[in-house]
């Protein structure tokens, strides 16, 4: 199923050509010597344009748009310098076979690789890494569009992008519960599903008070925290998450109901009170040292106040 990453306004400015300054129009828009000497064949004057829209778009974003997508104020600049009239410029005449001809002589002046195979490949890939470490799709997007333009790779559609990341997301989270179906213990099942109903609230939240009574308090949850993270390590150890998808999995889990969690299927539930667990263990050790730290200064200050 295709996630939705950007709204229709952001979807329609992701697949549009880019809004140009003058001064971006008169850079863009200038064909090199080689390309304006091959640009001396062309047979009108709407061809002309349409050829050096594509070139000053491709230069800009590293992307071609459709001619019904061109900007009239681009096509309006470009007339003006080569003392075309625009009213006879007609882009229902400038036809495919012209259209995918032009994109092909621009990619070889500048060098942009089109979507073979390989490039295809490298795309996907790079989505996936992404998605292993958690980032957002919206981030996905935007980065990935960047790395393709530094790489002059051509920039796909906003449906190429949505189709791979979805893809991605979801073989990603089909691989991890995959290993958690074939790693998790009887041993671990029966304990997650223990702290699932009897001391997960009790988890959620983190007390970083400094009285004695919290900080006991805290040691003892943590003691619980390391005792269910000791059981289930080698599971931990089989996923190897990134940090921030075993954050993103474990932030699901304090916020959801108990209700929520149970309506999960039986291996993403134990993947997520996994990430859960393993969270906790790094966050608690990180407060605790944080109270320690502290409570050890505030002594210092309160020595040095009575000396």
């Amino acid at each position: 199923r295709k996630i939705e990453i950007l709204d229709k306004y952001e979807q329609l400015l992701f697949d549009s050509p880019p809004i140009l300054t003058q001064s971006d129009q008169k850079n863009y828009f200038t064909l090199s010597n080689e390309a304006e000497s091959w640009s001396k064949n062309i047979d009108t004057s709407t061809n002309l344009v349409g050829f050096i829209l594509l070139w000053g778009y491709a230069r800009c974003v590293g992307r071609f748009f459709s001619k019904t997508m061109f900007s009239k104020l681009d096509a309006q600049f470009i007339c003006l310098a080569l003392k075309l009239e625009f009213s006879k410029i007609d882009f229902t005449l400038y036809n495919q076979r012209t259209y995918n001809h032009h994109k092909q002589i621009i990619r070889k002046y500048l060098q942009i690789q089109s979507f073979d195979a390989d490039v295809e490949n490298f795309f996907m890939e790079n989505i996936y890494d992404r998605v292993t470490k958690h980032q957002s799709p919206v981030q996905i997007l935007y980065e990935v569009a960047k790395v393709c333009q530094i790489k002059r790779i051509e920039v796909p559609s906003y449906n190429r992008f949505t189709s791979v990341i979805s893809s991605a997301i979801s073989r990603f989270e089909i691989n991890i519960i995959s290993i958690v179906k074939i790693h998790i213990t009887q041993e671990q099942q029966e304990l997650l599903d223990l702290m699932q109903n009897q001391i997960i609230t009790q988890l959620k939240n983190v007390d970083q008070d400094r009285s004695p009574a919290k900080i006991h308090e805290s040691i003892k949850d943590f003691q619980l925290v390391k005792k269910i993270y000791q059981v289930i390590l080698p599971t931990i150890t089989a996923l190897g998450l990134h940090c921030d998808t075993i954050k993103h999995y474990a932030t699901w889990v304090r916020k959801a109901s108990n209700f929520q969690i149970l309506q999960l299927n039986l291996n993403k539930k134990y993947l997520y009170l996994i990430c859960f667990i393993q969270h906790q263990y790094y966050f608690r050790q990180d407060i605790l040292a944080d109270i320690l730290l502290l409570s050890v200064k505030s002594m210092q200050n309160a020595v040095e106040k009575e000396q």
